[in-house]
């Protein structure tokens, strides 16, 4: 199972860091931000918004493999 979550709706550090302590070894979360905490049961990506949002729009977040990340290779080797 892969959880996702992304900056979207006001998302905070506070809101990142619960996504974080999740128990889920499988998480990836879409954003648009650079944020300092890091953990290595969550692959972060990082996605430049062609509008100036602070958040990553949902049509924006990847799907099947492109300049961010391959998800299906992704999925492959879980």
């Amino acid at each position: 199972m892969i959880i996702k979550f992304n900056d979207q709706n006001k998302c905070t550090e506070k809101e990142y860091e619960e996504f974080l302590k999740l128990d889920f070894k499988n998480k990836i979360f879409f954003t648009c931000k650079d944020w300092k905490i890091i953990d290595s049961n969550c692959k972060v990506i990082r996605i430049k918004q062609l509008f100036n949002k602070d958040f990553v729009l949902a049509s924006y977040e990847p799907f099947g493999k492109n300049k961010y990340i391959d998800l299906n290779n992704y999925i492959n080797k879980l």
